[in-house]
């Protein structure tokens, strides 16, 4: 979870809403992947599913988003995606 964390700090923050996304815009699944805390393996690679906890849009971070996964991670369970989306909150407030 640390190298999400490198990653999220190069990448565009802001604050603004984020944007509904769309995986068949971008269909290099390595670059989608990037934007999301949580990877269901049972799911193949190029589908929608697969992927869990988004917290930006592809281009920015988003503390909101953020917020959402924290919450929604701590009502299933989700002990260490929880703990990555406090260390990203943190990254963006430095």
């Amino acid at each position: 979870m640390l190298s999400r964390t490198e990653k999220a700090r190069g990448a565009n923050i802001g604050l603004q809403q984020p944007r509904r996304m769309s995986l068949s815009v971008c269909t290099n699944s390595a670059k989608i992947g990037k934007w999301y805390l949580g990877i269901d393996e049972r799911y193949g690679v190029n589908t929608k599913r697969r992927y869990k906890f988004p917290y930006g849009d592809l281009k920015n971070v988003h503390r909101c988003g953020l917020l959402a996964v924290r919450a929604r991670a701590r009502q299933y369970g989700y002990t260490e995606i929880e703990s990555a989306a406090a260390e990203l909150e943190r990254a963006i407030k430095r």
